[in-house]
């Protein structure tokens, strides 16, 4: 399985499709108030905010095989 990883820097929304091509994809997560999407040691990371003792921390929401996916970062 492939996905496709799309990040909305403006608005700080991921949104994880099943398949790469734009015709044939169907959505299968979407994150809002996503802060960053962190590359890590074979997967992309995405963050998102949670509070936790009165402090607003980021914790990771979904992890994605680099190998498996295309990311795109749009402004």
């Amino acid at each position: 399985m492939e996905f496709n990883l799309e990040f909305n820097t403006s608005t700080k929304e991921a949104k994880v499709y099943l398949g790469v091509d734009p015709k044939t994809r169907e959505i299968y997560k979407l994150f809002t108030n996503v802060p960053t999407i962190k590359p890590r040691e074979g997967y992309y990371e995405i963050m998102g905010k949670q509070e936790k003792d009165g402090v607003e921390v980021q914790i990771p929401k979904m992890r994605l095989p680099i190998q498996l996916t295309v990311m795109e970062i749009i402004n």
